[in-house]
């Protein structure tokens, strides 16, 4: 059976399990699950089979094997051959469930740790085999004892069906089981084309195919070799006299996750820089204290020495600064975000060039709700506003339709800041649901721009670094609500960045407390 939805990549999977752990599904239960639905299917397709023998790895699959030998334990005779040794066991739910089976007089079970003892196996005398070996999750051709085990049922290809739990173990590698059927979970995955399928739902909730979580993020906050430089550089572009605080805000965020920041100041501002910011001088300045037309070349000069550029925190909407904007994004050359007064000064999809920074891969936009409805009108989107207006999840829908078409027009990638944070580029999108009303408190949304930047100087997609951003923000704002209330300044939500950055990095978030 296929699945008529988008198919979904075998990584998904892997983050819709640590996601749906924060959310408070039990990956113990989402286990039971897997392992009842590989039992009824196997009733269902393989009614006639009186003997089962269960073939199971040591990790998560083999006790997917586990709970599903239990289940069948109640009809048919159930011999489960564990390929390796018990002590072994890679995760707590696959101990618990080879626990329960362990000891039951009416499932025998056999451990087995050497190649000869596996390879002298006759499990051509099964009336079926169930290939619970390796999941997902496995990496390279199989070799050792779980090669032999493969063998040992590939020798009774055609004459004993072999159903597999996920995908055939060893696949995409040379060797891997030839299977009559795979049991694969919740939704169809790109990568199974080889091979027959049914696909089984296990209780997954339907929001992780497109919720941010923390399996989304703790990939990008493992900082990387011992060199400067390594961790990324980025370019705060922004300020004016009337903000001066606004890109420190952005560079303060994203210190702490890159190597280097570099921050436009002008030569006579009194505003002074901490010492970890290195300052990018700018001489041309309107007597207001804003940047002119006449700045770019000096900072797309800086924009060359690092890896990523934030454009817009401060720096006012008067037609020189506009001006200056949009010199600036016509000829950046590096990922950057576009953010607060910048969004006003985006070149109309008519007058821009053919640059490689024109791309979803390149650009990265931030507005909050009245930003967002300005660019829909600007772009002859206007018809849609009104379907942005609630953040409810009743929406989620029909607002990730709409950030998604901004996305096409300005081949950008979109984050639209709101209770319930929108991501989106042409192919895809995604939502957060950290935050809380605290952070409507001005400066968050600097730090937001910078957080992201910081992630994009590090080699993070604009989808990939926006959403990290979203999320530590969000739970930032959360953190500080339980320490003082709602009462928070931009300055609490930067300087608690880092702290929540390693729970979520370490794996120690606690899971989520969803509202009732």
């Amino acid at each position: 059976m296929r699945s008529s939805d988008t198919p979904y990549g075998i990584s998904d999977v892997a983050r819709w399990d640590m996601n749906a752990r924060w959310l408070g599904l039990s990956p113990l239960q989402l286990m039971e699950n897997a392992g009842a639905a590989v039992a009824r299917i196997a009733t269902e397709r393989y009614g006639h089979a009186q003997r089962i023998a269960v073939i199971a790895g040591i990790g998560n699959n083999g006790g997917d094997g586990f709970v599903a030998a239990r289940h069948l334990a109640f009809t048919h005779e159930v011999t489960v051959y564990l390929i390796g040794r018990p002590e072994r066991l890679k995760t707590p739910e696959a101990i618990h469930n080879f626990a329960l089976i362990a000891d039951s007089p009416f499932i025998r079970t056999i451990a087995l740790d050497d190649e000869e003892s596996i390879r002298a196996l006759d499990l051509c005398t099964f009336d079926l085999l169930v290939d619970a070996l390796l999941g997902a999750g496995g990496r390279g051709a199989p070799r050792g004892v779980i090669g032999a085990a493969i063998q040992a049922m590939n020798r009774c290809r055609g004459r004993v069906p072999i159903l597999s739990i996920d995908l055939p173990s060893g696949y995409p590698h040379e060797g891997y089981v030839s299977c009559d059927l795979a049991v694969t979970f919740q939704w169809d995955k790109r990568e199974y084309d080889n091979f027959s399928r049914e696909i089984a739902t296990i209780g997954f909730l339907p929001e992780l195919a497109h919720l941010v979580g923390p399996a989304d993020v703790a990939p990008l906050l493992e900082r990387r070799g011992e060199h400067k430089g390594q961790n990324g550089d980025l370019l705060i572009i922004g300020g004016s006299r009337d903000y001066p605080g606004a890109p420190l805000l952005a560079a303060l965020a994203a210190a702490p996750f890159v190597d280097r920041v570099w921050v436009t100041a002008f030569r006579h501002s009194t505003t002074p820089l901490p010492p970890m910011l290195i300052p990018v001088w700018v001489d041309a300045e309107d007597g207001q204290g804003r940047f002119t037309p006449s700045a770019a070349d000096t900072v797309l000069q800086a924009a060359e020495r690092v890896d990523a550029v934030v454009i817009g925190p401060g720096l006012g909407r008067s037609t020189g600064v506009l001006q200056f904007v949009e010199t600036v994004l016509t000829a950046l050359d590096r990922p950057h975000v576009v953010d607060a007064d910048a969004l006003y000064a985006l070149p109309a999809p008519a007058d821009r060039t053919t640059s490689v920074v024109n791309s979803f891969r390149k650009r990265l936009i931030t507005p909050h709700g009245g930003e967002f409805r300005a660019l829909l009108g600007r772009f002859d989107l206007a018809s849609d506003k009104n379907a942005v207006s609630s953040s409810t999840i009743q929406h989620l829908k029909d607002r990730a339709r709409i950030v998604q078409r901004l996305a096409r027009r300005l081949q950008a990638t979109v984050l639209q800041k709101d209770a319930i944070d929108i991501i989106a580029d042409a192919t895809s999108w995604r939502y957060n649901i950290t935050g809380n009303r605290g952070l409507t408190a001005g400066g968050t949304g600097d730090a937001l721009a910078g957080l992201a930047g910081a992630f994009l100087a590090r080699g993070a997609t604009p989808q990939a670094a926006s959403g990290a951003a979203a999320f530590l923000v969000g739970l930032a704002g959360e953190s500080m609500a339980e320490k003082q209330g709602l009462n928070f300044t931009a300055e609490d939500v930067v300087r608690v960045l880092p702290i929540v950055a390693e729970r979520v990095r370490s794996g120690a978030l606690p899971p989520r407390r969803r509202p009732t």
